[in-house]
């Protein structure tokens, strides 16, 4: 059982890792393209930006979906409830947080 976990968490390691080794190829090419002055520095802010809040997320999000399989996680179903949970943890402690300091 624990082989099979660390297999699995193997597996996700190097999914997240290919999605990096995609960001840092992409980091290199923006580094050529602005040694060579082919763009400006604001395109590259708003592709760099483009890259980390668009491309890495989805990268994941779609290798963990598309190698999902609800037979390996039984309780799969717990994740989201606990994300929920956070969520809903998160807000009221920020509203209480923002409350108490602006006042």
């Amino acid at each position: 059982m624990l082989l099979f976990f660390r297999e699995v968490q193997l597996y996700y390691f190097f999914g997240t890792l290919e999605s990096l080794t995609v960001l840092v190829g992409i980091s290199v090419i923006c580094f050529y393209v602005l040694s060579q002055k082919i763009l400006t520095e604001d395109a590259l802010k708003f592709l760099g930006t483009l890259a980390i809040n668009i491309a890495l997320p989805s990268l994941v999000f779609v290798n963990i979906l598309k190698n999902f399989n609800p037979q390996n996680f039984p309780k799969w179903w717990n994740l989201p409830l606990w994300w929920i949970g956070f969520t809903v943890l998160a807000g009221i402690i920020s509203i209480v947080c923002t409350s108490h300091f602006i006042t």
